[in-house]
């Protein structure tokens, strides 16, 4: 049969083990994008989880902690990948355009952040219990706009 052919520059191992810090697997992989990306929402799930109490902490602590794992496995099969001819760089810039055409997401995205921090600052006990109302209607409001945009 035909072997494809493997490239020796990329070592799953070793991307793994780069992953441990947020991030870094991808920039082994060259991946800069998504490693800029992967950081920033360990980052910003890391500094939501500290700045918030209850059951809000455990909700951005476990999202935090399922992207982290997610980065892990990730840098390894990216890698995998690498190895037999696949183009990351590409795969990276498709998600440049991607995010760039997304904007209006993340800045959505932050606004409820930003809410939730200063409701639960302000007012604890009605942060942790109407949280999950707040996202239910940034929810409904995302997806009304699709719709009268579609």
């Amino acid at each position: 049969g035909h072997r494809p052919v493997v490239e020796r520059r990329h070592l799953p191992i070793l991307a793994l083990l780069f992953s441990l810090f947020p991030g870094l697997g991808a920039v082994y992989n060259r991946q800069n994008v998504k490693a800029l990306l992967l950081f920033s929402l360990l980052a910003g799930l890391e500094a939501l989880g500290n700045q918030l109490s209850g059951s809000l902490e455990s909700l951005f602590t476990l999202g935090g902690g399922a992207i982290y794992l997610y980065s892990l496995f990730d840098a390894y099969r990216s890698a995998r990948r690498a190895r037999y001819g696949v183009s990351l760089q590409q795969e990276d810039e498709e998600l440049r355009q991607m995010l760039q055409q997304k904007t209006h997401l993340a800045g959505g995205l932050l606004i409820l952040a930003g809410s939730l921090v200063i409701l639960n600052t302000l007012w604890p006990t009605v942060g942790n219990r109407f949280w999950p109302l707040m996202l239910v209607i940034a929810g409904v409001i995302a997806l009304r706009r699709r719709q009268l945009a579609g």
